[in-house]
């Protein structure tokens, strides 16, 4: 099981990392040493008495080991005087202009906006400047993704403390900083992802109607069920969900992407062939994961149902240990933090748990085969 053990060097390089901190060339240069090491003792391994040869993956494994450190320390931020971070914590308002990264996030008394920050201005006029940061702004003004505005405001470094690390949280997402208040000014123009606008927008009507057609709390509840958002729902309502061990039912899933992968997969091969059923299923489950938001949990359902129908396909035996570990990797490749999400990390512990505990059903294995 290579992969398995790849992926598990590589994730643990990353953790590495964490705990010991040395620049990027310093981990390549120890994962090239491991490599050289691994060359020369495949050069004279025929040489080597019996008992001292070794199988070469684990020759090998301590190169990805080291990789994985080199990679969590070139993708931390570099807090120069170009990054958004360091103007944090200063006596003084700032003007911040830039571009709205995701869809507003309305509560009841008050909005959060991410920014994706274009330029600064201290006092002495615009200067180029890059990173994001969260904004807090009123709660009767509405915003769209990739609308460009400018904020008044102190930059704040977000809070820790000794049961929960708002820092930390929105480390994970690429923000580290904040203003609890500001003055917004919109501005002309629009920024965004070209891609994202129209899924976006398309999550927005369905919202829209959802409210429209059902009243609260059941409108507020199908759109937490269905497209992942529970901020509608009261707090007294998400209590007793927490209450009742029933808080994961309003939490975008597996079972979320199980029923949309099958859903498309028995119609598309019904109209086309299986092959392409299956890659229409992939890109719908893809687009339900953006549209929902796309947080750890729903990514790995994606890619692990993606890689699933892809190994059907080509005729392989799914290993569900071994597709778990791809889709960690390929995770941790994105964004190193995630491995400390405590969604993802529940997320994967359970899926772990039902590929090693769990025997399907003779009705889902009949469903397989058929």
């Amino acid at each position: 099981m290579p992969l398995l053990w790849i992926s598990l060097s590589f994730i643990s390089g990353i953790v590495l990392a964490s705990l010991l901190s040395l620049p990027t060339w310093a981990w390549i240069l120890i994962s090239a040493f491991c490599l050289l090491l691994f060359i020369v003792l495949r050069s004279f391994s025929s040489r080597l008495p019996s008992t001292f040869i070794l199988h070469p993956l684990s020759l090998l494994l301590p190169v990805f080991l080291f990789l994985g450190s080199a990679y969590y320390q070139f993708r931390q931020p570099n807090i120069d005087a170009f990054h958004i971070a360091f103007y944090n914590d200063r006596n003084y308002d700032l003007l911040i202009t830039g571009s709205l990264s995701e869809p507003p996030d309305y509560r009841d008394s008050y909005t959060n906006l991410k920014l994706n920050v274009e330029a600064l201005d201290t006092g002495s006029g615009d200067m180029p400047a890059n990173g994001e940061i969260l904004v807090r702004v009123a709660e009767n003004e509405n915003y769209e993704y990739g609308e460009r505005i400018r904020v008044r405001g102190q930059l704040k470094t977000p809070p820790e403390n000794e049961e929960f690390s708002y820092r930390d949280y929105l480390a994970r997402s690429g923000v580290y900083s904040y203003m609890t208040t500001a003055e917004v000014t919109r501005l002309p123009g629009n920024g965004g992802n070209i891609f994202f606008k129209p899924v976006f927008a398309l999550k927005a009507m369905l919202l829209e109607n959802t409210y429209r057609i059902f009243q609260d709390p059941e409108a507020s509840l199908f759109a937490g069920i269905l497209f992942g958002v529970d901020t509608g729902l009261s707090r007294k309502l998400q209590e007793a969900f927490k209450n009742t061990g029933t808080a994961h039912i309003i939490a975008i899933s597996g079972f979320n992407i199980a029923i949309i992968a099958g859903l498309f997969f028995s119609i598309s091969k019904f109209f086309f062939n299986e092959r392409l059923g299956a890659f229409i299923s992939v890109v719908m489950v893809f687009l339900y994961a953006f549209l929902v938001g796309g947080d750890a949990a729903v990514l790995r359902a994606a890619l692990m149902g993606s890689l699933a129908l892809f190994a059907r396909q080509v005729g392989r035996k799914n290993a569900g240990i071994n597709t778990l570990a791809i889709v960690a990797l390929f995770m941790a490749l994105i964004n190193p933090l995630v491995l400390w999400d405590i969604g993802s990390q529940l997320s994967f512990f359970a899926t772990l748990g039902l590929i090693l505990y769990a025997e399907p059903s003779p009705t889902y294995t009949a469903a397989l085969t058929s």
